[in-house]
């Protein structure tokens, strides 16, 4: 059927291969996306195949039990690992579920792994002042958004804690930006939606540790 009539499971992934040094970490942040296992786990088709199997039968399990209409489910992943420079792996994750409600929910992870130390870059790896990135990543955030220089982001309906700009972890890079990416109810309510924000690395190269 149509998938606003059937219950229906769909992933596109692609990752290391079995004797590949980063195997082991990149079935890591698979499962963490995927799962709330604390194990490890080999990242298979397999694992996509139990994933499906688990996703159908709750679904299967909610319709059963439901004393009213139930709406079609659905679980769409992606999750993909690509080669960013000499240096860097980009692993990109995003998801769109819905298992009932009002709307469904959709969620987006990158990280940047280093290939020489076979670990997920952080800011505090890259940066040396972040008080000063924040300063900076806010400007950008404005620039982009259209919001006044002089507005109170509280006021403007976000959450940043006392109405603070603050970056996260969730970002990756390439020769010329940074990117970093706010999912929906991260800074804001859903209706805002997902915030995106390009910060040109030339701007931050006082800022830069040396690598």
């Amino acid at each position: 059927g149509e998938n606003n009539d059937t219950t229906k499971v769909t992933f596109l992934y692609s990752f290391a291969m079995d004797d590949s040094p980063l195997k082991k970490l990149t079935d890591s942040l698979t499962v963490s996306f995927m799962t709330e296992l604390k194990v490890p786990v080999r990242v298979d088709k397999k694992f996509f195949q139990n994933e499906a199997t688990n996703f159908l039968a709750d679904f299967k399990a909610y319709e059963s039990e439901s004393s009213h209409r139930v709406y079609p489910w659905y679980y769409n992943v992606e999750v993909d690992y690509c080669v960013k420079d000499s240096l860097h792996v980009k692993g990109e994750f995003m998801m769109d579920a819905y298992t009932g409600g009002a709307h469904g929910s959709h969620y987006v992870a990158y990280r940047m792994i280093n290939t020489k130390t076979n670990k997920i870059v952080q800011l505090a790896d890259l940066f040396n002042n972040r008080t000063e990135l924040d300063k900076r990543a806010e400007q950008q955030f404005r620039k982009e958004y259209q919001i006044d220089a002089n507005a109170n982001l509280k006021d403007e309906g976000f959450w940043f804690e006392d109405g603070k700009f603050t970056l996260n972890e969730n970002f990756y890079f390439d020769q010329h930006d940074i990117v970093f990416y706010f999912n929906p109810y991260e800074i804001g309510p859903y209706a805002m939606g997902s915030f995106t924000i390009h910060i040109p690395l030339d701007s931050l190269r006082d800022l830069s540790i040396k690598r």
